[in-house]
């Protein structure tokens, strides 16, 4: 893929992955210009340290979950994501989706390596594993988009990507048509990890693109702690709900 985007440097100007804008001479942010960005990060609100929701503070933050998710068991303890699932940013999500979208997907990704780079509540990871699709999926839409942004957030931050640490077993409906008690039951059923032996007792970012009720991202948490992972935390574009 890195040969496929140095290709498109040399064949077209470097342009705004949000509104095409011509970039080549502008000190911007990448891969947006500083509107896109601007328009992006509006969706970025104070969020729950354990589930990402969005939450009103007064001044703090809670660490024991918010009302979305107290009464919830939940495999990782608290998670990150980069804003809420609206506006341009859904549209981003949305468009990351699409075939042909991984490009953009690493791009955002390497947004996303920025934005965590900052954080001092998440602890560096020794790894990046992206919440594995079902190969029927990836072979309609052509690619994971959570893999193409954990290959973004792993340019800008260095932290290896693994991608056969977890993998899906079978493919599930479509989670929005699913009660949230169903997600659960079939989250814990799909998902089977290995880490290596050398890598045992390791912290790991869990890349996704949306975390809605975060039974699959608990699911995937849980298949490799099992598997010898010592911390899981979710890394998401949006969350939704």
């Amino acid at each position: 893929m890195e040969w496929l985007r140095e290709l498109l440097q040399l064949v077209a100007p470097e342009r705004c992955h949000g509104c095409g804008r011509d970039m080549t001479s502008l000190a911007d942010t990448e891969p947006f210009c500083a509107k896109c960005f601007e328009s992006i990060s509006a969706a970025n609100q104070p969020s729950c340290l354990r589930c990402g929701a969005p939450i009103e503070i007064d001044g703090h933050l809670p660490i024991e979950g918010c009302r979305a998710c107290f009464r919830e068991k939940l495999a990782f303890q608290k998670c990150w994501r980069f804003g809420a699932y609206d506006g341009d940013l859904r549209n981003l999500v949305l468009r990351c989706k699409r075939q042909g979208g991984e490009i953009l997907a690493e791009s955002v990704g390497f947004m996303m390596g920025k934005a965590l780079s900052r954080q001092v509540r998440i602890s560096k990871p020794h790894a990046l594993v992206a919440v594995p699709s079902h190969w029927t999926k990836r072979l309609a839409r052509g690619h994971n988009p959570a893999l193409g942004l954990a290959k973004g957030i792993s340019r800008f931050t260095g932290i290896a990507c693994q991608s056969r640490w977890l993998f899906k077993k079978r493919r599930s409906p479509s989670q929005t048509s699913l009660p949230p008690s169903l997600r659960k039951k079939l989250g814990v059923e799909m998902f089977q990890a290995t880490i290596p032996q050398a890598n045992q007792g390791c912290a790991i970012w869990l890349v996704d693109d949306v975390l809605t009720t975060g039974a699959t991202a608990s699911a995937c948490a849980s298949a490799l702690l099992k598997a010898g992972a010592r911390e899981v935390v979710p890394v998401v574009l949006a969350r939704g709900g």
